[in-house]
């Protein structure tokens, strides 16, 4: 973030060497604002994420759903809209309730954040592939926002990968980042080819929460392997009709589980 504003200063000092929009300095400052902007998003997102953690609290108590004892963190205490926290043994989701842990309501969904996720080791058990290897799973058939029952539309899973994709596109081009002698195509890592099998989903939706709709936000979207969902009641559904049980890394959770 810092080395963004930093290039924009020098741009705006450098008295008697041109303007940052003449001829000779148009692309590097455009470059130079994009970088900026680009930097200052995540900066500032790192800066929240940062404080969040140095704020959270460690809760060591009962799953509400599984009751494995663990020592689970919370970002916080008192903010409504805070991080509800991954029991890691089994797949529920829970909050804080004073010294207890309470599991997640089942109407809760958030569009952009999107907080319910599956990693692989959760998922790839369960999975049946199409002859071109993509993923399928039972989808339930309730509106995947809502949990309405009278879904009939059916809304193409977000790509959570599309900006950090564009984002390697735009440096290469910019700064004619080009493949070296002898080099190949980038092989793709694990969590690509999980994104590419993801990639092809649809789950159904009511009226309200089509996409055009609900333009902003995704009902599930795959980012690194992962699929991430919405809505709290829809992801416990898919769990169920997929007979997903465990939770990310659950066999470290176990290993770490206080007994009672």
């Amino acid at each position: 973030m810092l080395a963004g504003i930093g290039m924009f200063i020098v741009h705006l000092v450098r008295i008697g060497f041109g303007s940052m929009f003449d001829d000779d300095h148009i692309g590097s400052t455009v470059v130079g604002l994009v970088a900026a902007v680009i930097a200052a998003v995540f900066g500032g997102l790192g800066s929240q994420k940062l404080v969040a953690t140095l704020r959270a609290t460690i809760l060591r108590g009962p799953c509400p759903c599984c009751g494995a004892i663990a020592a689970r963190r919370f970002e916080s205490l008192t903010e409504r809209w805070s991080p509800s926290t991954a029991c890691g043994v089994c797949i529920a989701y829970v909050r804080r309730d004073g010294l207890e842990m309470r599991e997640v309501a089942l109407d809760t969904f958030e569009m952009i954040g999107r907080p319910y996720s599956l990693h692989s080791d959760q998922y790839l058990p369960a999975v049946k592939r199409t002859n071109r290897n993509y993923f399928k799973f039972e989808m339930p058939t309730m509106c995947s926002v809502c949990g309405d029952p009278n879904a009939p539309f059916m809304r193409d899973i977000g790509d959570g990968d599309a900006l950090g994709t564009s984002l390697d596109g735009f440096w290469s081009q910019q700064n004619h980042v080009l493949p070296g002698a002898g080099m190949g195509p980038s092989v793709p890592t694990i969590g690509d080819e999980n994104s590419r099998g993801l990639s092809e989903l649809k789950s159904p939706v009511c009226a309200k929460h089509t996409k055009d709709a609900e333009v902003f936000g995704e009902a599930l979207e795959y980012a690194s392997g992962k699929l991430e969902f919405a809505s709290y009641r829809y992801y416990k559904a898919f769990c169920e009709s997929n007979d997903i049980r465990s939770g990310h890394g659950a066999g470290v959770a176990r290993a770490h589980t206080v007994k009672r």
